[in-house]
């Protein structure tokens, strides 16, 4: 900072602050967003392996719909935090992997007509693969 932009140290501070405000609200955003996610995981699962008529069809119709408005926001992000991509990197690679172990014993392990001990475990698995972005959401939209 050269001396002749006629900031005073105590408005250089607060302008920092400023600032910091404005990127610590702009991670609620996708704070939300992660919320939104958790959420919608731990109904999907169960819809899509548990749910029966045109319940699945609605689920994974309703999945697309998300897919699509998660990627536009995240196309359309203005400010990129430290703390944003720090969190969203670790996070993806835990929804991913919790994601892939749900759908696998959903799809190739589930019974055609589960019992009540494989419903709870898809329900629990459901559970697990939402905490991720919960966790996201929790860290993001808390204040600092």
């Amino acid at each position: 900072m050269s001396g002749d932009d006629g900031l005073s140290p105590d408005q250089a501070v607060r302008e920092i602050g400023r600032v910091d405000r404005r990127v610590g609200e702009a991670s609620r955003g996708p704070g939300r967003m992660f919320l939104i996610l958790g959420l919608a995981t731990v109904v999907y699962w169960p819809a899509m392996f548990l749910g029966s008529g045109p319940m699945p069809l609605v689920a994974g119709g309703g999945w697309v719909v998300l897919t699509i408005a998660t990627s536009v926001y995240w196309w359309r992000q203005d400010v990129y935090s430290h703390r944003l991509m720090k969190v969203n990197r670790q996070i993806t690679v835990a929804y991913v992997a919790a994601s892939l172990v749900t759908f696998a014993a959903g799809a190739f392990l589930m019974p055609e007509r589960p019992t009540t001990g494989w419903a709870a475990l898809i329900v629990g698995l459901a559970v697990i693969t939402g905490v991720p972005p919960l966790y996201a959401a929790w860290r993001l939209m808390r204040t600092r």
